[in-house]
């Protein structure tokens, strides 16, 4: 008996594109609709799939807030969905993963900030700051995430 052949890769973007296509008809089926509400079940599960997929990168492993930025991602993906056009690339996974990846980026800044904000009230009273604070510099700098870990 002879195994099924496993694909190539985990989403095909001609699938994807023809998801996106099939939520926009229902938006404009439905106008009162809101974008989430078009979104079919096919292309949810697609981009839980995007996501999960993109925050198993080794540099993003590590982080305790991974399944937060996960959250954020999708949300960013489903609100955005319906933004694609078609008429100027048919590259969807790209497009959807470019939001992805800004959404991670985004989430990291917005933990550096509150993290300088916890070590300042630290030092302030007393207290050991972060290590990344003790160190000096660590991944959260400015620049290093894009020059070490794209």
């Amino acid at each position: 008996m002879a195994r099924a052949k496993k694909p190539k890769h985990y989403l095909n973007n001609a699938n994807m594109l023809e998801q996106v296509l099939e939520s926009k008809q229902t938006q404009l089926d439905h106008p009162d609709w809101t974008p989430t509400k078009c979104l079919t079940p096919l292309l949810v599960e697609m981009f839980t799939k995007l996501v999960y997929r993109y925050s198993q990168k080794p540099n993003l492993r590590g982080y305790s807030w991974i399944d937060d930025m996960r959250s954020e991602a999708l949300m960013v993906l489903c609100t955005n969905a319906l933004k694609f056009n078609e008429e100027k690339s048919s590259n969807c996974f790209g497009y959807f993963t470019q939001f992805v990846k800004n959404s991670f980026l985004s989430y990291i800044d917005k933990e550096k900030v509150q993290r300088n904000v916890k070590d300042a009230i630290l030092i302030n009273h007393g207290f050991a700051p972060s290590f990344a604070n003790q160190v000096g510099s660590s991944t959260y700098d400015e620049g290093s995430w894009d020059d070490n870990h794209n």
